[in-house]
C-alpha cells in the first residue's frame, strides 16, 4: 500500500515579510505487507515500511516494521490480536546527528460478538509501553485547599484509575443483517 499525505503549497518570506517563494510540504510511506495462518485459529502478520517526510529544506527517511498476531475462535464468536507497531528508525534525519524516534506502540485488541444479539463488543488496550501517557495540561485550574493554599493532588486510586483508562478504547458494534 502507498499513504501519501500532501499539506499544500506555502508562500516563504524573509523576516521583513518580502516573499521569496513557493514551497511543499508532505508526508510518505510504502508498505509491503506478509501474512500467514499458522493454524486454523491462529495467524501471524508482518508490514515492512519506508516513511519519507518533506518539510520545506527537511526531508527524513526511515524504515519500521509492524508485527501482529491473532487468535480467532468462531465458535465462541471471540477474537483478539497482539501488534506491535513502528519498530524501526530514522535511516535520515532531519537534522544530521539528531535522530528522533519513531512512534513505536504495542496494543491488545479483543472482540465478542453475541450468539442472539446482533451487537459485537470490542476492547483496545493501546500505547502499552508505557505506563502514563496522561497529559499535563499547565493551562488546567488547579484545586487549592482553603484552609491551607496547598495544591489538591488526586488519590493515588483516582491516579491509578486515570492513567489506566487512558489506555483503553471500548466499541459497541451494531449488526443488524447477516
Amino acid at each position: 500500500s502507498m499513504q501519501y499525505v500532501n499539506y499544500g503549497t506555502f508562500t516563504e518570506a524573509d523576516e521583513t515579510g518580502e516573499i521569496l517563494g513557493d514551497f511543499s510540504a508532505g508526508d510518505m510511506a510504502l508498505t509491503l505487507g506478509w501474512g500467514r495462518a499458522l493454524h486454523p485459529n491462529f495467524s501471524v502478520g508482518a508490514n515492512l515500511k519506508s516513511i519519507y517526510s518533506s518539510y520545506y529544506l527537511y526531508n527524513s527517511f526511515g524504515l519500521a516494521v509492524d508485527v501482529a498476531g491473532t487468535y480467532h475462535n468462531p465458535e465462541h464468536l471471540f477474537s483478539t490480536s497482539l501488534l506491535v507497531k513502528n519498530i524501526g528508525s530514522q535511516i535520515k534525519p532531519y537534522n544530521i546527528g539528531h535522530t528522533e524516534p519513531l512512534p513505536f506502540e504495542v496494543q491488545l485488541a479483543m472482540s465478542k460478538k453475541l450468539e442472539h444479539v446482533p451487537l459485537r463488543f470490542h476492547l483496545l488496550l493501546h500505547n502499552l509501553q508505557k505506563y502514563d501517557i496522561t497529559y499535563n495540561d499547565p493551562s488546567s485550574d488547579k484545586q487549592y485547599d482553603p484552609f491551607t493554599g496547598a495544591e489538591i493532588l488526586p488519590s493515588k486510586i483516582e491516579d491509578l484509575a486515570n492513567k489506566l483508562m487512558h489506555h483503553i478504547v471500548l466499541g459497541i458494534e451494531l449488526s443488524p443483517t447477516k
